[in-house]
């Protein structure tokens, strides 16, 4: 089942149930599937770790699958660690307000059909004293996506996300798979995952991220 999102949809804040999880190549599948339909996209990262001073690795990706993409990385952090972490020890401030005005206007001034926004590390990754990632989705003010894989334990994982978010009353676009051949399951395990979830969360499945060679296709 391919990965597929109402089409009505602006803005998506794209997090994770962890760190590699498959953020960015899920961004990479959803801006290369809109840029190929000629829709105008952007794809914002504002805090981005374990990265030299202008070089984003994640934009590369992006930039990859889908050239047409408008690629902004904004906080950049030599150290691979939480932003919080990495920003303390470069002796720097993050302020999710400075954030929040770059989306803005991104969204003024380039007038995108799809922009994603893809998070640091899980919901709960603090980004500053007394703020997490869950702080700044609030503020973009725009739904979540959430992605996972499909492995034994992803139902534990992708449900208490959900329920982090439902709590802080964050509205859910879904939940997906990211592709991954490094994590095994048993079949019966991968058939079930996403109806479980679903059945226990009340949050729509939207399908799996197809392999990175077929984002090009």
């Amino acid at each position: 089942m391919s990965l597929k999102i109402d089409s009505e949809i602006k803005a998506l804040f794209i997090s994770g149930t962890d760190t590699e999880i498959g953020k960015t190549y899920t961004c990479a599948a959803l801006l290369r599937a809109a840029a190929l339909l000629g829709k105008k996209t952007v794809y914002f990262k504002p805090i981005e770790t374990g990265v030299s001073p202008g070089k984003s690795i994640d934009g590369g990706i992006i930039q990859a699958y889908s050239p047409e993409t408008l690629v902004e990385s904004f906080y950049q952090f030599e150290l691979p660690a939480a932003p919080y972490l990495a920003a303390r020890l470069e002796k720097r401030e993050i302020s999710l307000k400075n954030i929040q005005q770059a989306f803005l206007r991104l969204k003024k001034n380039y007038q995108p059909e799809l922009i994603l926004v893809e998070g640091a590390g899980g919901l709960l990754v603090p980004i500053k004293r007394e703020k997490t990632t869950l702080d700044l989705v609030k503020l973009l003010e725009i739904p979540v996506l959430l992605v996972s894989q499909n492995y034994l334990g992803t139902i534990n994982h992708t449900l208490l996300s959900l329920e982090v978010l439902k709590k802080r009353k964050i509205e859910i676009a879904g939940f997906a798979f990211a592709y991954s051949n490094k994590i095994k399951a048993e079949p019966s395990v991968k058939e079930t995952n996403a109806q479980i979830i679903e059945e226990f969360s009340g949050v729509k499945f939207l399908g799996e991220t197809e392999k990175i060679l077929e984002l090009v296709s």
